[in-house]
């Protein structure tokens, strides 16, 4: 997959979810395969667990919703790591 690519996704991804899009509809973006993982104390938060495939983006996007307020920022630039003297090119 390449940058472009990546960017792409990110930017579909965070549209949808300040869009108010159907959590099913962002879970698309993802491979069916997803792992995904935040690490911390189970159950915690209904988040912080492992979880595989689509429903796990989805289930994700759901409970953040139902738990927070949302609020909203205007990204202005994303970062180019090659770009940027915060993340040094290793030669």
């Amino acid at each position: 997959m390449n940058q472009d690519k990546n960017v792409a996704i990110a930017r579909a991804l965070l549209e949808g979810i300040g869009g108010g899009k159907d959590p099913a509809d962002i879970a698309a973006l993802f491979d069916e395969r997803l792992l995904f993982e935040i690490r911390s104390d189970d159950g915690v938060m209904p988040w912080i667990e492992r979880k595989t495939g689509r429903s796990a983006i989805a289930d994700f996007i759901r409970d953040t919703r139902a738990m927070t307020e949302p609020v909203s920022f205007e990204a202005k630039d994303i970062l180019d790591p090659a770009a940027s003297p915060a993340y040094p090119n290793p030669k």
